[in-house]
């Protein structure tokens, strides 16, 4: 899933001439998902009926929508990660794709602006929240509603604390050297007795990597 946040709506709203917005419901399950490719895929296809119907010609309508065909196909590393829904927005100069905990209803829509309407209840009604799960063995970041939460990838973020111990010297050297705190500075603590527990620096450098990694996801962002 993908991290949709104000400025991301913002970079929306702005006039692009074409704009071509698309909205589709999709799976989270890998038996259901292989149908979400060949939803995006007639979506697609209305607006290239709708390109042509105006007297586009042939190469410029596969000129406009060629950043999403990779995403036409059966994508396992995309479409895996899937959500709720999924929304993409193209113009001549811009593209965008999002996979969101909401479900769309299917659209798509061209005109002189992006359509936004579907997307503003990720920042009303719905309350948008973040929810991270965190132990020595794993660790998740979701972005969710009340009415479902859907998984991030954070790529810079580890997967364990083995990560941490594998490549300790290294990640000690800029965690050392590159963490800020956020607004009222850092509160780490650690409770509780594991038989796997490493040593307090070890557990404070894993701590610290996902900090980083989880800033990194939702810079900027006042939802809780």
């Amino acid at each position: 899933m993908d991290v949709f946040t104000i400025q991301d709506l913002k970079e929306l709203m702005g006039p692009r001439g074409a704009c071509t917005s698309l909205y589709m419901p999709t799976h989270r399950y890998w038996n259901d998902i292989r149908q979400d490719p060949i939803t995006l895929k007639n979506l697609v296809k209305r607006i290239e009926g709708e390109l042509a119907g105006a007297g586009v010609r042939d190469t410029r309508i596969r000129e406009y929508l060629a950043p999403v065909q990779r995403y036409l196909e059966d994508d396992v590393l995309f479409w895996r990660h899937s959500s709720d829904g999924l929304a993409a927005f193209i113009s001549h100069d811009f593209f965008r794709i999002y996979r969101l905990p909401i479900r769309f209803e299917s659209l798509a829509v061209l005109t002189d602006r992006f359509q936004i309407k579907p997307l503003l209840s990720l920042f009303t009604e719905n309350g948008l929240f973040y929810f991270l799960m965190l132990s020595q063995k794993s660790v998740h970041l979701y972005q969710a509603t009340r009415y479902g939460m859907g998984e991030i990838e954070v790529p810079d973020m580890p997967e364990s604390i083995n990560d941490i111990l594998k490549y300790q010297d290294t990640v000690k050297q800029e965690l050392h050297s590159g963490i800020r705190p956020g607004p009222g500075g850092y509160n780490t603590g650690f409770q509780g007795h594991s038989e796997t527990l490493g040593d307090n620096e070890d557990l404070l450098l894993y701590a610290r990597a996902v900090d980083k990694g989880v800033h990194s996801a939702v810079h900027g962002q006042n939802n809780p």
